[in-house]
Formats: C-alpha cells, structure tokens, sequence
C-alpha cells in the first residue's frame, strides 16, 4: 500500500465510527531487524501498527492480546516504546485504549471501563505506576492485588478463569 493510501485508510478510519480493535503486542516485531522486516519488509514494517496515527485522526482503539501469553503491561509497553512515532502512544493513550476503549468496542463502557461509582469494581493494582517507571520496564511492573467484583482476589485467581 502506498504511504498516500495509507494515509487515507487512516483518515477514512479516523473519520468513521468503527473501532479499531488491535493487539500491540505484535510491536514486538515491528523493531529494526524483527520479523516484520525478515518478513513485510522495512517500509511495510515502519508502516503497520500505526496507533498513535489512528488515534490523531480521530479512531477509537480497543487493545487486546490477541491470547498471546503477555499481559496489558507488556503491550503498553510495546505502544509506548514503538520505533516508529506514528506508531506510539503515551501510557495515558495504552492504558485507555486496554480499558475504556476495550469496554466501548463491547458496548459495555456504561459498566466497565473506568473506575467510576456505580460501574463494576474489577481493577488491578500495581507496585508501580507505568507513568513513573522506565518505558523500557513498564512491563516488569507487578501486580500488587487485584479486585474483581469489588472483592480482593489472588492475581493468580483472578485470570484462571479467564
């Protein structure tokens, strides 16, 4: 595709009202020398997962794993770490688009999504904060306690059933 059609399916993106449910995770191939250049190539590489460009114009991003066995962290980091600037996004933007942006792509914002009075109580706390940390050691961060259903839960409990 070229970068004029590119930057027209972003736009066209931007301008509608679909979400774009994505999986940064895959940035961890999008890196200089990765699987996207062995296999895309490098122009097709620097121009794949381009968030923080859907984002400028106006997409709505709903994150997920894709069952890839990293959690949030590591996907925020990759977004947020991602070698192309169009690419990337702050740790407000990932975090939003794992949260928020995920329960409006399920029609669920009105119950989930933020933590908010009245929406459901299922949350994770951290030993860090992702804004106060290296980019680069986002995903070390441990989870210090998770709550779901507004009850604490063991980490390990609360994704079994996942």
């Amino acid at each position: 595709m070229r970068a004029k059609d590119l930057e027209g399916l972003v736009e066209r993106l931007g301008d509608s009202e679909v979400v774009v449910s994505a999986q940064p995770n895959f940035l961890k191939w999008a890196r200089e020398g990765g699987l996207y250049d062995a296999r895309l190539g490098v122009e097709r590489r620097r121009d794949s997962n381009r968030f923080g460009a859907l984002q400028d114009a106006g997409a709505t991003l709903a994150f997920g794993s894709d069952c890839m066995p990293m959690g949030p962290l590591y996907g925020i980091q990759q977004t947020v770490t991602a070698p192309e600037p169009a690419q990337r996004l702050s740790v407000t933007d990932a975090v939003r688009a794992y949260t928020h942006g995920a329960a409006y792509a399920g029609f669920d914002e009105e119950r989930m999504g933020a933590v908010e009075r009245g929406k459901c109580a299922d949350f994770t706390v951290l030993e860090a904060s992702p804004w106060n940390v290296p980019d680069d050691e986002i995903t070390d961060i441990d989870v210090a306690m998770t709550v779901v259903g507004g009850e604490v839960v063991d980490p390990a409990e609360a994704t079994a059933d996942d």
